[in-house]
C-alpha cells in the first residue's frame, strides 16, 4: 500500500512508520519536524496547516494520530485542523482514512482529550471513507504507558489513585500497528472499531506487572479526588510531573464506558 501518517514523529505515528516500511508499504511521514523515518518520504507539517500532499495523492489510505495538547487552544486546532486535512486528503483521491481516537471517547468523557475526540467522532461518524479505531493503553516503551513503567521501576512506593482498583483496556503497540494497517486494507463493515484486549486489568496489576521486574514495590493508596487536586495544584504552578489531571479525569471516566473490543472483527 502506499499511505500517510499523519503524526508520524510521535511514541505510535513512529512505530507505525517502522511497521509499514518491514512490511514494504510505502509511507510518506508528516511530523513538526519533517524528520525522515524508517524509509518513509518526509514533511514538515502541523495541525491546522494544509501541507504538500502531492505525495498522497490516490494512496490507499491515511491515519491521523496527531493532537494538539495546548489547552483549549489546542483542542480547538485539533478539531478544525483534522476535518479541513481529512476533506484535503479526501479531493487528493486517497481511499481511506483512519482517524484515531480514544478510549475515552463517548458520552462518558469529563477529559479535554475524550471531549474533543467525542466531537470529532460526531462529525466523521457519516463519512464513508473515514474509519473511527478506538486504542486502549497502548503497551510499549513510550506513551502514557511508557510514563507509568519509568515510575513504577524507579520508586519504592507507587501512588496510585484509589489504590490502582480502577481497571484499564490495554493494547501492545506491534499489535495495534498491524490492525491499523488491517483495517486500511480490509475497509471492514464497522465503521468504529475498539482496538484493545477483550478483558480489561486491573491498573495495580498492571504496574505491578511492569515492577516485578525489579525488586518489590509498595502501592500507596491515593483517594482519586486527592490525586486530582495535587495535579491541578502541579499544573497552575507548572510542575510536570508523568500524568496529568487530563489523564486522571479520562481514566476515572472510563470506569463507566462500556466498549466491547473489535478485534475479533478484523481476524476473521
Amino acid at each position: 500500500m502506499k499511505i500517510a501518517v499523519f503524526g508520524s514523529s510521535g511514541f505510535i505515528g513512529s512505530a507505525l512508520i517502522a511497521r509499514s516500511h518491514a512490511l514494504g508499504h510505502d509511507s510518506i511521514a508528516y511530523s513538526r519536524r519533517g524528520r525522515p523515518a524508517s524509509g518513509a518520504v518526509a514533511r514538515q507539517w502541523s495541525l491546522g496547516e494544509i501541507p504538500d500532499l502531492d505525495p498522497c495523492e490516490n494512496a490507499d489510505g491515511a491515519v491521523h494520530l496527531a493532537h494538539d495538547f495546548d489547552g483549549e487552544a489546542g483542542a480547538d486546532r485539533t478539531f478544525r485542523g483534522t476535518l479541513k486535512l481529512i476533506d484535503a486528503l479526501r479531493q487528493r483521491g486517497v481511499r481511506r482514512q483512519v482517524f484515531v481516537s480514544s478510549f475515552s471517547a463517548g458520552e462518558h468523557h469529563q477529559s479535554r482529550y475524550g471531549r474533543v475526540k467525542h466531537e470529532l467522532e460526531k462529525v466523521l461518524g457519516e463519512s464513508e471513507d473515514v474509519w473511527i479505531v478506538r486504542p486502549g493503553l497502548v503497551i510499549g516503551d513510550g506513551g502514557l504507558f511508557g510514563r507509568i513503567a519509568k515510575i513504577a521501576r524507579a520508586s519504592p512506593v507507587i501512588p496510585l489513585p484509589d489504590g490502582g482498583k480502577g481497571e484499564v483496556y490495554c493494547i501492545d503497540l506491534a499489535e495495534l500497528c498491524d490492525l491499523f494497517l488491517r483495517v486500511l486494507q480490509l475497509g471492514p463493515a464497522s465503521r468504529v472499531l475498539n482496538l484493545f484486549e477483550p478483558r480489561p486489568r486491573a491498573l495495580r496489576d498492571l504496574v505491578l506487572e511492569v515492577a516485578a521486574r525489579n525488586r518489590p514495590r509498595l502501592i500507596m493508596n491515593v483517594p482519586s479526588s486527592l490525586a486530582l487536586r495535587i495535579l491541578d495544584l502541579s499544573e497552575r504552578l507548572a510542575i510536570p510531573l508523568p500524568v496529568t489531571s487530563d489523564n486522571l479525569r479520562g481514566f476515572l471516566a472510563n470506569q463507566r464506558a462500556d466498549h466491547r473490543s473489535s478485534i475479533g472483527e478484523l481476524s476473521t
